[in-house]
């Protein structure tokens, strides 16, 4: 996976946080997509990157408690 490229949804350069927003289409909860959320995140992490994840159910259930938690996580406090 190292020589692709990562396209992450949202990137706070400063503090090299990522925010990823998983859909419930295209993460579907298999055995191959959760190897493969896994080496991607293995690979930003390697390279310095910190990956927050936020699945459409938890922000369909709460959106505000969701945004919230994305604010805490690039202002350092998650």
């Amino acid at each position: 996976m190292p020589d692709r490229l990562i396209l992450p949804d949202f990137i706070y350069f400063p503090t090299k946080k990522i925010i990823e927003f998983d859909g419930s289409y295209y993460h579907q909860d298999t055995l191959e997509n959760r190897e493969k959320e896994l080496k991607r995140d293995q690979v930003l992490v390697e390279n310095g990157y910190n990956v927050f994840h936020v699945t459409e159910e938890q922000y369909k259930k709460n959106p505000e408690i969701e945004l919230q938690k994305c604010i805490e996580f690039i202002c350092g406090k998650n």
